[in-house]
């Protein structure tokens, strides 16, 4: 009794040398302690129990990380790419080999290619929306698996939110959420495997000895893991080196495992067995090649094939970005991924997971060995193998806050008011709200950059060229991504099937195929210009489309609105075609030119084509030179005739009526105009909401609602510095949100640096268009000008609105 009242004594004291000691009564002892206050270290606390929640806790956890997979799923499905949106990365490639089924380009993909299949049968969408919705259920799946992965870190639930949060709306990985890509199957692998072993390390680890059921329960989560793991080497082969990874944390957390042979060999099995599905690629090669016609039916062929070990020649060996990364390209990389309040959060969650050093040496040994990969692998788009590190960064940054609140908890007990349980749980909502703000940041910094939910262009680029009338025999000639395009369209909508398509990278290749192709008699198209082309054939243009004839050539085609205007002494245009197409989003104007060299033609001319009303607002703009860019005016031989076709994208909320085109030659270097024209009109429609509306082609997007009846969706100030007397243009672009039967005004003033307005300026809301004409969810753009007057004190204004 004696003892515990030293122990647990207010403060210390020494006791001399030589000191009288008096008996005291066990009951004065027990008198004098009653006021000390005793601190008694909490009792330990038996991880494997804690790792066995109750059925409530475990169905909290599975509800919130059925919430989280469903809200980064609706994120990614808002902003996903609505069919085939890129031409020259892989997300066309396994759009098309999805469907076929067919071999994907090194090391195969056979597990994506067989899972993207099944999602080729969903009833939504076009086969390439399907393809692109795979990879957004994937991304929600990693989502909720780094809460999953979290809660074996750390006791705080909403914390563990936040890390999962971060990783949703980090810009790299939303951008790989919303395409047919293969990077979020391989991030929910390499979650999936990682929330397994700290799982299991979790149970292995509790200071009590397991039972002989309790130790089968254990062996389930590395079963799983390794069958998870076998899994994932079918997928990306990045995944080889988490190998190493398990195998020095086995031995970390419980190397008796190694003694355990019938054990270790059933893990070897299971992460063996799922590689068997690489017999897919030598099963499919007998029936057809991979898309890019370089796979080899050998034993030899299929190893290359398996182990890309093209790509460690070409990225490792070599460096084909020709450029140093150091030690700072990598960490800004992260660092626009997180922030640095993500940074700051997850070198405080690196440091915190060591209070358990069994458990923090997965992710900290996944992270150093991921890296060194990284630095080593000198692929272009090197942000999306850097996936694995900012999820385990994300799930540091999650640890990091509930650190965080480990350490605030801590402080308040020893120093402030433990009794007071309304202001700590306060505190800890005000700590959580300052977290959810990165995500936050995060969101709303990379929105418009990730969503591809307008993105029709590849779309309708790979229609427009099937829609032309092209001749039985024809022949397309292109780059692989370009004739990937096209076969999607004829194998999966069944456009124009008929149609040779022949890709060839190299420049000297395509011509090759030209010059076979040609003397073949086959009607020869190019998708883009081709170096030496134009000094043997006569060009021209068919839609997108280059037409490839021998010379000289017999042309068929009449203009619809016949012209005989001169351009300069040597070039006359003989006239023009132009008629409206409607897009997947908006219009675009289809203007094409039939020029006639009278002459040789010793300057290269650039043609500009615009379309604007009666004051010279543009509505619509296209400039290149002729015939795509492939028939320079140097090549024109005397006598033939040319034409040249133009896609003017029609501006959102142009006001429907007439507009002119205009057409002028000139010499780009330096600009010199040869000559202009206006060549005819064509009617424009209103635009009938914003799900219609073409390019916006505005500086500023405040979305500022007014009076519930007009929106502001944007406006833009161009030119300046301005001087007293100058007109300022102004474009603004309103959205009717009701009917109304009457006008509005604008008001306008320069406000200087001290806010005192020092003019202003009425004018008529769109008065060429008046709002009482609107229909609900028009969109209108609307021309103003603004007039500083000519005795403004020279000096910074502000340009206000009401």
């Amino acid at each position: 009794m004696a003892l515990l009242a030293v122990c647990c004594g207010s403060r210390p004291f020494n006791l001399a040398k030589g000191s009288n000691l008096r008996k005291v009564p066990d009951e004065e002892i027990l008198t004098s302690a009653l006021p000390t206050r005793i601190i008694c270290a909490p009792e330990a606390k038996d991880v494997r129990a804690s790792t066995n929640p109750s059925p409530a806790r475990d169905l909290t956890d599975w509800l919130i990380g059925a919430g989280l997979f469903l809200a980064s799923l609706l994120l990614y499905l808002r902003t996903l790419a609505p069919s085939v949106a890129t031409i020259f990365d892989d997300s066309l490639e396994f759009q098309l080999v999805c469907f076929q089924p067919g071999i994907a380009h090194p090391p195969g993909y056979p597990l994506y290619t067989l899972l993207g299949k099944l999602f080729t049968f969903l009833p939504v969408g076009d086969v390439a929306y399907r393809v692109n919705l795979m990879s957004a259920v994937f991304g929600a799946l990693t989502v909720a698996l780094v809460y999953a992965t979290l809660r074996q870190l750390t006791d705080h639930r909403l914390p563990a939110i936040l890390g999962a949060s971060v990783l949703a709306v980090s810009p790299v990985f939303w951008s790989q959420s919303v395409i047919a890509e293969v990077y979020t199957l391989n991030a929910a692998f390499v979650a999936g495997v990682l929330c397994l072993l700290l799982a299991w390390a979790n149970r292995r680890t509790a200071p009590s000895s397991p039972s002989e059921d309790e130790q089968r329960t254990d062996d389930q989560w590395l079963y799983a893991a390794a069958l998870l793991y076998g899994l994932s080497l079918t997928h990306h082969r990045t995944m080889v080196l988490l190998a190493p990874v398990i195998f020095v944390f086995l031995l970390i957390v419980d190397r008796r495992i190694f003694t355990r042979g019938r054990f270790l060999a059933k893990l070897i099995l299971l992460a063996l067995l799922p590689c068997s599905l690489y017999l897919y690629i030598p099963l499919r090669a007998s029936v057809m090649s991979s898309q890019d016609q370089s796979y080899q039916s050998t034993l030899h062929g299929f190893l290359n094939y398996v182990t890309a070990s093209a790509y460690v020649k070409m990225f490792v060996t070599e460096n084909p970005v020709q450029e140093a990364r150091t030690v700072a390209f990598y960490f800004n990389l992260l660092r626009a991924q997180i922030t640095w309040a993500g940074i700051a959060l997850a070198t405080l969650g690196l440091a915190g997971s060591f209070r358990r050093s069994k458990i923090a040496s997965l992710l900290v040994l996944s992270f150093a060995i991921m890296a060194v990969f990284v630095a080593g692998y000198n692929v272009p788009d090197i942000e999306v193998f850097m996936i694995p590190l900012f999820l385990i960064s994300a799930a540091w940054i999650g640890n990091g806050l509930a650190v965080l609140w480990d350490v605030v908890t801590w402080l308040w007990e020893r120093r402030t008011w433990p009794g007071r349980p309304r202001l700590r749980r306060a505190l800890y909502v005000l700590l959580l709200a300052a977290g959810f703000l990165l995500p936050l940041h995060l969101w709303r910094a990379h929105r418009a950059e990730n969503d591809l939910s307008r993105r029709w262009e590849v779309h309708d680029y790979g229609v427009d060229m099937l829609s032309q009338p092209l001749e039985q025999n024809a022949t397309v000639v292109g780059i692989l991504g370009e004739m990937t395009l096209i076969n999607y369209f004829q194998q999966t909508e069944g456009l124009r099937p008929e149609l040779v398509t022949i890709s060839a990278n190299r420049e000297n290749r395509r011509l090759e195929e030209v010059r076979a192709q040609t003397q073949a008699g086959h009607a020869v198209y190019l998708t883009r210009p081709l170096p030496g082309v134009a000094g043997e054939y006569h060009l021209s243009s068919l839609g997108p489309l280059i037409r490839v004839r021998e010379r000289p050539a017999a042309l068929s085609d009449t203009p619809s609105h016949p012209l005989s205007v001169p351009f300069g002494n040597l070039i006359l245009l003989g006239g023009y075609d132009a008629y409206l197409r409607d897009l997947q989003v908006g219009q675009s104007l289809r203007v094409t030119l039939y020029w006639q060299a009278v002459g040789k033609i010793a300057e290269n001319y650039k043609v500009s084509v615009r379309l604007v009303d009666g004051e010279g607002h543009l509505a619509g703009a296209a400039e290149a030179f002729p015939v795509r860019d492939a028939y320079r005016t140097t090549s024109w031989r005397s006598g033939e005739t040319v034409v040249d076709t133009y896609d003017l994208p029609i501006l959102a909320g142009v006001p429907p009526g007439e507009y002119t085109i205009q057409v002028t030659m000139y010499e780009p270097n330096p600009p010199e105009p040869l000559a202009s024209a206006e060549v005819g009109s064509v009617a424009l429609p209103p635009t009938l909401g914003l799900k219609g509306a073409g390019p916006w082609d505005v500086q500023h997007r405040p979305l500022a609602n007014l009076g519930d009846r007009i929106e502001l969706l944007g406006y833009s100030l161009f030119g300046g510095p301005f001087k007293p007397g100058d007109h300022v243009p102004l474009t603004f672009l309103w959205q009717a949100l009701g009917t109304s039967d009457q006008e509005y005004t604008l008001l306008l003033w320069l406000d200087d640096d001290g806010g005192w307005p020092e003019s202003e300026a009425v004018l008529a809301l769109s008065a060429r268009y008046p709002p009482d004409h609107w229909q609900v969810g028009e969109v209108v753009r609307d021309w103003q000008s603004f007039l500083i007057p000519g005795n403004a004190v020279a000096g910074r204004y502000h340009l206000r609105m009401q």
